[in-house]
């Protein structure tokens, strides 16, 4: 039952990093274990996202609830895949209008039985990485700061 917490004060505003860990399409783009997303459900403070993963031996799908606060938080709940439990939270915590601390945990068991000892470390590293991987994207889309 790994559960990854990380945080990182970054030079963009809550409401930047916000709308760019909330724009669930374009994942694909620069996460390199996302191979394909789809928005099965929006409506303003909620949506159902299926996720399609591809690394090392791991091609996977899976889909989450994710409620949102926003500019403040997004909160992920498992709806199905190859997880027994996916619970996880985003949190963008402002420090000032031109910076913020973002905040990621995740608490996930995987589903997979015999395999679930190979497999989580390949999770654990995916997850792991994600705050570096939208910090480096909030470089590309707003700046270097």
């Amino acid at each position: 039952m790994p559960i990854i917490r990380k945080s990182k004060v970054v030079p963009y505003s809550a409401e930047q990093m916000f709308n760019l860990v909330n724009d669930v399409e374009k994942y694909p783009e620069y996460l390199p274990w996302c191979k394909t997303v789809r928005i099965l459900r929006n409506a303003t403070t909620e949506m159902d996202v299926s996720v399609g993963v591809l690394m090392g031996p791991v091609n996977k799908t899976f889909t989450t609830r994710n409620r949102m606060v926003i500019n403040e938080s997004i909160e992920m709940s498992l709806l199905n895949g190859p997880f027994k439990k996916l619970n996880g939270q985003w949190r963008f915590v402002p420090i000032n209008e031109n910076e913020c601390r973002i905040e990621f945990e995740l608490d996930f068991t995987l589903a997979i039985g015999l395999l679930s000892g190979m497999l989580s470390p390949i999770f654990e590293n995916m997850y792991g990485s994600m705050i570096k991987a939208f910090s480096d994207r909030a470089k590309v889309i707003y700046g270097e700061h």
